[in-house]
């Protein structure tokens, strides 16, 4: 069956391993669970960065950050990196799909080159005092932007504000009320759709009543106390922004049982978004990509509450694919990344790519034509740390940049070590570094990361240099 419309759902945040169609325990997720067993669920997905900014682009350019141009995060992201960006003439999925006709529409608050090729790209709030105060907001300096954000109760206390995402009207209700307004209005039109929830991102303040059902049988011997936690954090404003998200909880349980609220929040408005796909007569007719940006530690690894760190709980991620045309109940075992959505949904589509991609087409492996296309993945950090990993069969490698780059700049400590290997097959839960013990497994690692850096890095080079000619000759300079 013929796909006609798309839509991309990221939960911010999410962890696969907490979706019960990934083994988790807890019933958080019965209408994502059911769009896994309608669909295909790849259990061996990764995103390309631990952080939104560089992840999110990364999925709909279907580019590793390196070649992107873009690798930091929020306030950090220089306006270097946004006019590399520029300057290469990197298309989006929402331009190359809008320059095709679609109606490209977007449930996000994130702005800046992210709104591109959107024909309607709109924050729950947008409308009345709160959004003219916000859009206000982000074009002014900090200063002058944190008074408008107080002005507007669009922020949390203290410094974090700048993030401008922990704030209660981006709830999953108000923002899938806004995708539901969007379908609705279609028209019969072909649609891209992006819905971007945000309750799994810190301070997971779902319903009380989400949370309280997460309480039973939470109990997992992670009952560490927040006197403990707050210890180990050296830097005093992330201090505080961790106090601040844990307020009124007791421990660590308490928190995981918000976060597993948080989660099954959300998955009850996918439900609505599914339902009302459905009312429209659109279901059928609409692929729907289910992803996060980046997953969640929730004290794992001495990390607590956020998403630093390259270990499993932080770069394995949910991907669902669910349309008519595919096949059901089909789970993928092959490595596969952000960065092989966009082919994905091109080629779905029928629709070629406008520039060459760092992706590939998943449908070789869907159709189990290919039992594996991708020998390696590999994850970046550079927001809290500067680190690479590579994740090749049951091993993966970590490398600190630098010793400076080994030291998280929140806790101010190095999270596990300059060099780190773990066979995942036999320590899933990376407890015990094997670098002294498998130096060779190590070295032939350490030399693919360096080689996958350095390749991408000279075509990023050359890609910067093809998109300035481009831009020299759209003005009739060359």
């Amino acid at each position: 069956m013929e796909v006609r419309n798309v839509v991309i759902i990221v939960v911010d945040a999410l962890r696969a391993r907490n979706l019960g169609c990934y083994g988790y325990s807890k019933n958080t997720s019965p209408n994502i669970d059911s769009l896994a067993r309608e669909g295909v669920l790849f259990e061996q997905a990764y995103c390309c960065s631990n952080c939104t900014d560089p992840s999110l682009t990364a999925m709909l350019s279907g580019k590793y950050p390196i070649s992107s141009g873009i690798v930091n995060h929020g306030a950090r992201v220089t306006e270097e990196e946004i006019q590399e960006f520029h300057g290469k003439r990197i298309a989006l999925l929402s331009e190359m799909l809008q320059s095709r006709g679609f109606s490209t529409l977007a449930v996000d608050w994130l702005g800046r080159w992210h709104g591109r090729g959107y024909t309607c790209y709109c924050a729950p709030w947008d409308g009345g005092t709160r959004g003219f105060l916000w859009r206000t907001a982000r074009r002014l300096s900090r200063v002058r932007l944190r008074m408008l954000q107080q002005l507007s109760g669009l922020v949390v206390p203290g410094w974090w504000g700048r993030e401008l995402g922990k704030f209660p009207d981006a709830d999953a209700r108000k923002v899938c009320d806004r995708a539901v307004e969007l379908i609705s209005a279609s028209g019969g039109r072909r649609f891209l759709l992006l819905v971007h929830f945000w309750d799994t991102h810190s301070r997971y303040n779902p319903p009380r009543r989400f949370a309280e059902a997460m309480k039973v049988g939470c109990g997992q011997g992670r009952s560490q106390r927040f006197d403990e936690i707050l210890g180990q954090i050296g830097d005093p404003k992330w201090r505080d922004y961790i106090r601040y998200c844990v307020k009124g909880a007791a421990d660590v349980d308490d928190v995981i049982a918000r976060y597993d609220g948080a989660i099954a929040y959300v998955d009850h408005e996918i439900g609505r978004l599914v339902d009302a796909l459905r009312q429209n007569g659109l279901l059928e007719k609409t692929l729907i990509v289910l992803t996060s940006d980046h997953g969640e530690s929730l004290a794992d690894h001495g990390i607590y509450f956020t998403h630093h760190g390259l270990y499993e709980e932080t770069i394995h991620v949910p991907l669902i694919l669910s349309h008519a045309g595919l096949p059901g109940n089909r789970r993928v075992r092959g490595l596969v990344q952000h960065i092989d959505i966009v082919p994905t949904v091109l080629d779905l589509l029928k629709v070629e790519a406008e520039s060459a991609l760092d992706g590939e087409s998943l449908l070789p492996l869907i159709s189990g034509k290919v039992e594996g296309f991708r020998s390696a993945v590999y994850v970046e950090e550079f927001h809290t740390e500067r680190k690479r990993t590579i994740r090749a069969g049951s091993y993966k490698y970590i490398h600190a940049l630098s010793p400076e780059g080994a030291v998280c700049r929140y806790c101010r400590r190095v999270h596990g070590d300059m060099e780190e290997l773990y066979d995942l097959r036999q320590d899933p839960l990376e407890t015990t570094n094997i670098i002294a013990a498998k130096p060779e497994v190590a070295s032939e690692l350490r030399e693919r990361l360096s080689e996958w850096a350095m390749h991408l890095q000279k075509k990023s080079a050359r890609g910067s240099v093809e998109g300035r000619i481009r831009e020299l000759k759209s003005m009739g300079r060359v």
